[in-house]
């Protein structure tokens, strides 16, 4: 799964359960930090300075700014790509409550 927050920073999550940065450069593709997850992830969007990564044990969120993984955020199942992006909010659909997020 692939999350291209800016041109030249990528953030991908592998099966082995871990949230990947890449930055872009010349020669193709840098890794710069590998950081664990610890609920499995099979969907990932960015809003902001935060990347939500949603799957089958629940949400966890990860802060571009201070580098930390906030793991278990929510504890419910979210459905794959159950989520709704515009430049102004995010929603992600939990089962069949709504979570909206603003900047």
């Amino acid at each position: 799964m692939l999350c291209d927050v800016e041109p030249k920073n990528i953030y991908t999550i592998s099966e082995n359960k871990y949230l990947h940065y890449y930055k872009t450069n010349s020669d193709g593709l840098e890794l710069i930090e590998k950081t664990p997850i610890n609920l499995t992830a099979h969907t990932i969007s960015d809003f902001g300075n935060l990347i939500f990564l949603s799957g089958n044990n629940g949400l966890s969120i990860y802060d571009k700014n201070k580098r930390k993984m906030f793991d278990g955020y929510i504890l419910d199942e979210f459905n794959k790509n159950a989520v709704y992006k515009s430049e102004m909010k995010l929603v992600l659909v939990v089962f069949m409550e709504f979570i909206l997020l603003k900047i």
